[in-house]
């Protein structure tokens, strides 16, 4: 992949390569590397086609980049029916990035947010990363309980085990070794979701999650726990998330929890209205909740409808903060998926 800034005279390039050494127990080797930009949530959420519309029709900058020189190479394999693991290791020498524009089609009274944390007690002389090296060990696991399927000799194929939950956990360890990385910390995290079947109730889903870092001697930002605002939104992120929520507001390096509770009646109460019945549309409400010490609690509760032209999903969102007066309304309109396991 190739990339090119105008405005700051840039070239970026990465390249990745998997191979397989197992169908039947999903086994790869993973490697990738080059020089490129990375958003701070290494997950990269958010699309670069809609945050550049945004940026030059409304100036709004949601998204925080930095550049990177950086290796990897990852191993994941089945290790036992159900039970999946993935090993990597990753260096990278990271260095801060700022606006050098603020271009937009129409004039505005405000210019783009700066390209740094949105964290309480910093300002635009410390809300960057610096310079620095990096090298870390990731750990993850799966657990699909219950997990059923169909071998052949060379291939397994896996069919619907019920309603058994699936639980993740993740281990990140980061080294300190003089002249070659500068942070050190150990991060663990631990997520537990699934989904209740109430026959003609419809069926709720959920996510449970919490960890944090029992050692931060340096983090760096691009090393917190982000959490996913759901506006433009792309990759592992899903409907069980916050809707209203700011891209790195709630962000930490201490501990944090969070929950997710939704429930889709599947037409129960529309069914019974003789002028939607054939609309077929289906309800959907739900509850969120995030805690963090940067920014204490955060409550999101929402109601909408899918199944929309079989396609669509509306919903309007209620969001409260910890702070007086913290609260935030909006509506989110997106294409239906699957809550289930891909």
């Amino acid at each position: 992949m190739f990339r090119y800034g105008f405005s700051n005279r840039s070239f970026n390039a990465k390249a990745s390569v998997t191979f397989r050494n197992s169908q039947k127990f999903e086994e790869f080797i993973t490697i990738s590397g080059g020089k490129f930009i990375s958003q701070f949530n290494e997950a990269q959420p958010q699309p670069f086609f809609g945050n550049t519309w945004l940026s030059i029709v409304l100036r709004n900058n949601f998204m925080k980049l930095y550049e990177h020189y950086f290796s990897r190479i990852s191993y994941s394999r089945e290790i036992y029916n159900g039970i999946y693991g993935t090993l990597a290791l990753n260096y990278a020498q990271r260095f801060p990035l700022e606006n050098t524009s603020h271009f937009s089609f129409f004039k505005m009274k405000y210019d783009y947010t700066p390209n740094g944390m949105d964290l309480p007690g910093l300002n635009y002389s410390n809300d960057n990363i610096t310079r620095h090296n990096s090298f870390r060990l990731d750990v993850r696991l799966i657990f699909v309980f219950g997990q059923k399927y169909i071998t052949r000799p060379d291939v397994r194929f896996k069919v619907n085990s019920g309603n058994y939950p699936e639980l993740v956990l993740i281990y990140k360890k980061s080294f300190s070794i003089a002249k070659f990385s500068d942070l050190d910390f150990d991060y663990l995290e631990a997520r537990l979701s699934g989904n209740i079947p109430m026959r003609l109730f419809g069926t709720t889903f959920y996510r449970f999650g919490g960890g944090g870092f029992p050692n931060a001697k340096r983090v760096d930002f691009a090393d917190y726990k982000h959490f996913y605002g759901n506006f433009l939104t792309q990759g592992e992120t899903d409907q069980l998330g916050f809707f209203n929520l700011r891209y790195y507001r709630h962000s930490t390096n201490s501990f944090f929890a969070e929950a997710h509770i939704e429930h889709h009646l599947d037409g129960f109460l529309f069914n019974k209205i003789p002028g939607l019945r054939k609309l077929k549309l289906e309800e959907v409400v739900g509850f969120h909740f995030l805690y963090t010490p940067t920014r204490k609690q955060y409550f999101q509760m929402d109601i909408g409808i899918e199944n929309i032209f079989k396609l669509l999903r509306a919903d309007f969102v209620m969001g409260f903060g910890s702070q007086k007066k913290e609260y935030y309304f909006g509506a989110r309109l997106g294409l239906t998926i699957s809550l289930e396991r891909n």
